[in-house]
């Protein structure tokens, strides 16, 4: 036998024997609908952001479910909403971590229906807000993604729409306290530019 076919067999054994069990379960926040969109761990367990209705309501609230490390327990639930506005994501990764403190990303529709950009600190132990922030002026205001840019800033990025025919890119670092310490404007050489991720 030549040796690839040797480290062939060598790793399907070893797949074979160290192979963990894969699972599927369904997680229910016991409204009329429920999507998952990140997971992270937390050390004790995983936490879970979750897109769903609010309670007995039809606009869409932001959520956690927190489970123990094996996805047998559920620690906890929590739904945070700003009704009648809705809460919404602007992108798939929107749980940031910097200096051990939990902060998560959006957007909020203003009574208006415009967006706005919602930014929260929350305790991830029991899904409570610290405190929240909601920025936002005459235009309509998407987050993209917040990443932590150091141990004592995040970037945030945006995308801003100014009118039907003109769109910006905003990228700023805040501190952890959600204070803006600078912001920069991509696009203005362009009628469209939209960002995905950062």
């Amino acid at each position: 036998m030549n040796q690839s076919i040797l480290l062939s067999i060598f790793l399907c054994i070893h797949l074979l024997a160290t192979a963990q069990t894969t699972f599927m379960k369904s997680i229910d926040m016991d409204n009329a609908s429920d999507i998952g969109f990140q997971v992270i761990s937390t050390g004790d367990g995983y936490l879970i952001l979750v897109g769903s209705r609010c309670v007995n309501s039809s606009v869409d609230c932001i959520g956690f479910l927190k489970m123990d490390a094996g996805f047998d327990s559920i620690i906890y639930k929590k739904q945070h909403h700003a009704f009648p506005q809705e809460l919404e994501f602007g992108s798939s990764r929107n749980i940031v971590i910097a200096s051990n403190r939990y902060y998560i990303a959006g957007d909020m529709s203003s009574e208006s229906q415009e967006f706005q950009l919602f930014f929260m600190e929350f305790d991830s132990a029991t899904g409570d807000s610290l405190w929240t922030t909601v920025r936002g002026e005459q235009y309509r205001d998407f987050t993209r993604a917040a990443v932590a840019s150091s141990d004592t800033t995040l970037a945030l990025i945006n995308f801003k729409q100014i009118s039907n025919n003109q769109f910006r890119i905003v990228l700023e670092q805040l501190d952890l306290e959600g204070n803006v310490l600078w912001e920069s404007v991509f696009g203005q050489e362009y009628s469209y530019i939209n960002p995905q991720s950062l």
